[in-house]
């Protein structure tokens, strides 16, 4: 049964190619690379502009129905094959365009494209367009509203950037591939999965989202990857070139950093919070010397700088054992600026009468984004390396 798939599939791909036109859209088939290929063995032509109802929804932060100025309230729709409609917006010619289109899963009203839009509002004066969605087919009526704002407004298609979520970012490569002298295009393609960062800006890489796996925080793989924001927070993500995501340590990921400059393919994985704001998180590399007696339980650090401290994580649970170096890594909620101190807190997962005294000899802390070391150690605190569980301890620079 296998064989016989197998030549039907080849014989579907060996099949002269069919083509179709629709209105003013270009003639697509199913030749290569859309059909016939080893991963697309089936020549499907992509449905009509009717069937697809492609909407182009503009939000601006001029709307004259909008009451508040600058936050978000309606949108206008937009025709590709009408200008009028354009003209009866309130595009804004002189400003910048970032039209944004949502994958498979999605309908052009949900609440992420326009929280997006939102957000671009806070940062910068917009023109924000929602491309509601067949990859061909959208790409290519991306590609007309592109044009007829060329064409009839003398809008330069440098001013626009693209933005692909999921499959959507395939229909950003299209109308990409038809749009020459487009400014820019961010896609994060489907999952999960690794997925190809393109030079599309030399010497600048913009990381959309988090990588293929399960992120802090996030409910379905299909849509983890689409939930965290790096429109506010412009510093918050940083990724780390390492060979998957299950082995990101920041001692491993930011000792191979260096050097990496030139032009190469790598992997890079992005750290992320689990909770709004997803982008704030900065990763602390540990490196704890443990003194004092055997126990087992749960070890907390705290980091305190002079921009402000993180709360106390949890970076070990097992047996501390005295005289030995744990690596672990800490993601703060906060960048602390420059460290100043840490504090070392442990307690016991069992009752133990003998109550023993735990600490730590030396924290070396390593700032991923700097990739600086600075080490603390508790031996400037006199009689003081040890403590009883739940008792701070503080390690001072050494």
């Amino acid at each position: 049964m296998v064989s016989i798939w197998t030549v039907a599939l080849l014989l579907l791909g060996a099949a002269k190619g069919n083509e179709v036109c629709h209105d003013s859209i270009r003639y697509v088939s199913d030749s290569e690379p859309w059909a016939g290929t080893a991963i697309r063995p089936l020549k499907i032509l992509p449905w009509s502009p009717e069937k697809i109802g492609t909407h182009f929804l503009l939000y601006t932060n001029k709307n004259p129905n909008n009451k508040h100025g600058t936050l978000l309230c309606v949108s206008r729709i937009l025709l590709s094959s009408d200008p009028s409609t354009i003209e009866a917006s309130s595009f804004q010619i002189a400003k910048k365009t970032r039209f944004i289109i949502h994958g498979f899963i999605d309908k052009g009203d949900e609440s992420w494209l326009v929280h997006m839009c939102k957000n671009m509002f806070e940062v910068e004066e917009v023109t924000c367009i929602c491309a509601a969605n067949n990859v061909r087919m959208v790409g290519a009526q991306t590609a007309q509203m592109l044009a007829m704002l060329k064409s009839n407004h003398s809008y330069s298609p440098s001013q626009v950037h693209l933005i692909g979520h999921s499959l959507g970012a395939h229909a950003a490569g299209e109308a990409g591939r038809k749009t020459p002298g487009l400014g820019r295009i961010t896609g994060e393609t489907r999952g999960p999965g690794p997925q190809v960062l393109s030079p599309v800006a030399p010497g600048h890489a913009v990381p959309l989202a988090t990588s293929s796996f399960t992120s802090p925080g996030t409910r379905d793989f299909v849509v983890c990857n689409h939930l965290r924001k790096s429109i506010l927070n412009p510093s918050g993500f940083t990724a780390y070139s390492c060979a998957c995501y299950r082995t990101l340590s920041l001692w491993d990921a930011m000792l191979r950093f260096a050097g990496k400059t030139r032009e190469e393919q790598q992997q890079f994985f992005l750290n992320t919070g689990d909770s709004s704001k997803f982008a704030v998180s900065w990763r602390y590399g540990l490196s704890i010397t443990l003194s004092g007696r055997t126990a087992t339980g749960q070890i907390k650090v705290a980091l305190f700088g002079n921009k402000g401290n993180t709360c106390q994580y949890n970076v070990f649970n097992g047996i501390i054992k005295p005289g030995s170096t744990l690596s672990s890594e800490l993601d703060g909620d906060i960048d602390v600026g420059t460290i100043e101190k840490v504090k070392f807190l442990w307690n016991n997962n069992v009752a133990n009468p003998t109550l023993p005294k735990v600490g730590a000899a030396k924290i070396a802390v390593q700032k991923g984004e700097e990739k600086t070391e600075e080490a603390f150690c508790s031996e400037t605190v006199p009689c003081h390396d040890t403590v009883r569980e739940d008792v701070l301890l503080t390690l001072m620079p050494c």
